[in-house]
């Protein structure tokens, strides 16, 4: 009123006049109710002030959409950047512009909370996390509690998310039991296993406030989170480095939250998260490598007298709840105390030994003097930890098993397909001569011993070799299809398992020259005729004649009418991205010339972990028979 404004209030309402007289605001009544007074306000003019903000704003709008919503101060600078355009007032008090929050709006930026709780369980972060395969004990989930205090952390292996609720229930009775506080607050996301009503009626009853983070904003439930991270790391660097399968990120897992609780960090000025949650300097003396060897002593309960009174088996962890290792040994765990561990070596680490390749050795190249090296090239370097006498079930499946028992392989000069060595004759001795003397020059050696070669036993690759593949099988068998599709070969002898008879004259000449004549003839005497034409593949039955054809055909028909009427199979439909394990046929003559036919399963194409985790072989008692 001071700036010249009238005000003239009558019975059918109030004016404000302005400074030159004009109405500038009236107020009519519409009605009452006690007290109270219900009014109509109209603006009758409108100031030169306002008309002036109200077209800096249009102003400012109108080139803002016209460069395409650009900031402030892009419009502020356009002045001076451009020509025939008039500086403009860059107003203060705009409001949001629904193009830029539709088209530029960006995800907020979170900053790191120093805050913390000032004691044990007055906050505990907990999450679930996931691992893409089952664990040994088949578990797929893990719930992990951390306390916000001492940074002090619980991981709970789960087979179902469904169990979050039992073990959050195990982890609170321990908590409160071990340090006699409360747990006053759990912050965890809005995951379904920490919203049913069964939870949410147990933290009501419980008195514990439970709070959650944003959806699908795992930054608020970031401590959780980073530990999850943190643990896989390590668990997976300690896997990694020891070589063992991934199906025993479990024992990993637990072995890295151990460690984890008892190594010191900067946040909590160099403490470990133990002596923050119980007071108590950790002790880490009986810390070792994960993965690494390990002599586990065997009790005289478990072994006799002859047998060795320790075992080799691998480290795998700290038993809970006890002062005891966990080992695995061909596919068990066992629990013992008593072990001296070689944290230097690690057994599923050991290097293979590879064999010289085809181009390393050439009989051509050679005299008859050097016969000695002919038989092998020199030794590899071999590692000190292929020593190791162990070997476990875990294994993926090796592209080249051998057996102790299979005769050593000679390669056949100009030929590409090896030669097997029968084992030695009965009463003749092989002395194994030092890695010195094998590599010395003997111009002479004694003919009347068969000497035996030191030279890596390489299997042959063939698609149906039974001894193994260099190659993994599923590969080896890829190759061996796309070969025969690409090369020529006699329809003759396709499929029955020839090598031609000038690679058998080959083979004989060098038998006769390397161990003499009374050896072939023993070898002879042992010798068995040769099946004529026992196919190896299903289509080489259609290359016999018909008689022939009509005999294996009836013995392949005998072969699935057997295993239908024993029911060995169930049709149903493949599950998603699984692939089918193939058949193949394997054919014999039996002593008394039928013909037999079998369909056997490719199991060699399923792998360790992926495909499956047990192994069974069923068995039957003689009285059962």
């Amino acid at each position: 009123m001071g700036q010249g404004y009238s005000l003239s209030t009558t019975a059918s309402g109030t004016r404000l006049f302005a400074p030159s007289g004009d109405l500038y605001l009236r107020s009519d009544p519409i009605a009452s109710v006690g007290p109270l007074h219900y009014v109509r306000v109209l603006l009758q003019c409108i100031d030169e002030k306002v008309q002036v903000i109200s077209s800096k704003k249009d102003e400012y709008l109108l080139w803002h959409h016209r460069m395409g919503h650009p900031s402030k101060n892009a419009v502020k600078h356009l002045h001076s950047a451009s020509r025939n355009f008039k500086a403009i007032a860059i107003p203060t008090d705009l409001a949001p512009c629904s193009g830029c929050t539709a088209g530029k709006m960006a995800e907020k930026s979170f900053t790191i909370s120093y805050s913390r709780a000032t004691k044990p369980l007055e906050l505990v972060h907990s999450d679930l996390c996931e691992f893409p395969i089952l664990s040994y004990y088949r578990c797929r989930y893990v719930a992990t509690f951390v306390d916000d205090f001492s940074a002090f952390a619980c991981v709970y292996p789960l087979a179902a998310k469904s169990d979050t609720f039992r073990v959050f229930q195990e982890f609170k009775a321990w908590a409160e039991n071990s340090l006699g506080a409360r747990l006053l607050r759990l912050h965890s996301d809005r995951g379904g296993e920490f919203r049913t009503n069964e939870f949410s009626a147990f933290m009501r009853q419980s008195g514990i406030e439970q709070q959650f983070s944003s959806p699908d904003t795992p930054q608020q439930n970031g401590r959780a989170e980073r530990f999850n991270w943190t643990m896989v790391e390590k668990e997976e660097a300690m896997r990694h480095s020891a070589c063992l399968p991934p199906n025993l990120w479990q024992h990993a897992l637990e072995t890295s939250v151990h460690v984890y609780n008892r190594q010191p960090f900067r946040r909590s000025l160099w403490k470990t998260p133990v002596e923050l949650w119980k007071g108590k300097v950790p002790d880490v003396s009986y810390f070792r490598v994960f993965g690494c060897l390990a002599y586990v002593f065997i009790k005289k309960d478990q072994r006799n007298k002859l047998e060795p009174k320790s075992r080799p088996m691998i480290f795998l962890g700290y038993e809970s709840g006890s002062k005891a290792y966990r080992f695995l040994d061909e596919g068990r765990i066992v629990v013992s105390a008593n072990a001296i561990f070689n944290e230097t070596i690690f057994p599923r680490c050991v290097k293979r030994i590879e064999p010289p390749r085809q181009n390393e050795v050439s009989r051509e190249d050679h005299d008859e003097e050097d016969h000695e090296n002919d038989l092998g090239v020199a030794p590899p370097i071999i590692s000190s930890e292929s020593n190791i006498p162990y070997s476990s079930t875990y294994d993926p499946p090796q592209s080249s098993a051998q057996d102790d028992d299979e005769p050593p392989v000679i390669p056949s000069g100009s030929s590409a397909h090896p030669t097997r060595i029968p084992p030695a004759v009965k009463g003749t001795v092989s002395t194994p001569k030092p890695a010195m003397e094998r590599e010395r020059f003997k111009p002479y050696p004694d003919p009347s011993v068969p000497r035996r070669s030191g030279r890596i036993r390489v299997v042959p690759t063939r698609p149906d070799n039974i001894y193994g593949e260099n190659a993994h099988p599923v590969e080896a068998e890829k190759l061996a299809e796309a070969e025969s599709n690409n090369v020529q070969e006699d329809p003759m002898t396709l499929g029955f398992g020839t090598q031609g008879e000038s690679h058998d004259l080959v083979d004989l000449h060098r038998l006769h020259h390397e161990f003499g004549s009374d050896f072939l003839n023993f070898l002879m005497t042992k010798a068995e005729p040769l099946s004529p034409r026992i196919p190896v593949q299903y289509r080489d039955i259609l290359r016999l004649p018909a008689n022939e054809k009509k005999a294996w055909d009836s013995a392949c028909q005998d072969e699935i009418d057997a295993l239908w009427k024993r029911q060995v199979w169930l049709l149903t439909n493949l599950p998603p991205n699984r692939k089918p394990v193939k058949c193949r046929w394997v054919f014999a003559v039996k002593s008394d010339g039928r013909k037999r036919a079998r369909l056997v399963a490719k199991g060699f194409s399923q792998e360790y972990g992926v495909d499956y985790e047990d192994v069974f072989s069923p068995v039957a008692r003689f009285e059962s028979v």
